[in-house]
């Protein structure tokens, strides 16, 4: 019952056995620094003092970390998006994975994105390859643009408005989908620094 009790305590529990392990831990510095005569009010200045430089500490730690952890992690993400990464890996893997399990090693290197180059220079390669040896493509392509432009003039007006209709819902269900994934992130966000505000003010407490 009691290591139940201590498990269904554990936002209380947790940060109490961290602060008497911290406290076992720094206990000869704390003694040490209260001992001095540069440290007023003897032990709650040494304690003072210390939480006041860990937090210092921490605190220029994440102001010269977290920008650069950002920045690297946005150089990576647009090394994924522009195909940068998935052809790297395709050299590593065709260079130095056996035989037998490069298929799935490739298959897996190619559900990354290949990048917008690779994409619009597939899409290049479809000119007019239709029209025969002996005829221009521009007489072709004009006389293609007037054959569909008579064909389908009168269901263009339906057509573009079935289409405006279904982008339209599907616009809606798409907000309303966004709308509700921000709120529980939003939620788990502000729970998340609620527990930890909690935890930076029970274990120095």
């Amino acid at each position: 019952f009691i290591f139940w009790l201590g498990y269904a305590m554990r936002d209380v529990t947790i940060p109490l056995l961290v602060a008497l392990l911290l406290a076992y831990l720094f206990e000869p510095l704390i003694a040490w620094m209260a001992k001095t005569r540069w440290i007023p009010f003897g032990r709650v200045g040494a304690v003072s003092w210390l939480l006041s430089g860990t937090t210092l500490v921490l605190l220029v730690a994440m102001v010269i970390l977290v920008p650069r952890v950002i920045s690297q992690a946005a150089n990576v993400i647009h090394d994924v998006q522009s195909g940068l990464v998935r052809a790297r890996l395709t050299k590593v893997v065709q260079a130095h994975v056996p035989e037998d399990y490069l298929p799935a090693a490739m298959e897996l290197v190619a559900s990354l994105p290949a990048g917008k180059t690779a994409v619009d220079a597939s899409e290049a390669v479809t000119p007019a390859l239709a029209a025969p040896p002996g005829t221009p493509a521009s007489n072709t392509t004009d006389t293609d643009a007037k054959d569909t432009s008579t064909r389908t003039t009168p269901i263009t007006a339906a057509a573009a408005a079935e289409s405006a209709t279904t982008t339209a819902s599907d616009s809606g269900v798409d907000l309303v989908g966004l709308a509700s994934r921000t709120g529980r992130f939003a939620w788990a966000v502000i729970a998340e620094v609620i527990a930890i505000g909690m935890l930076l003010f029970l274990i120095p407490f």
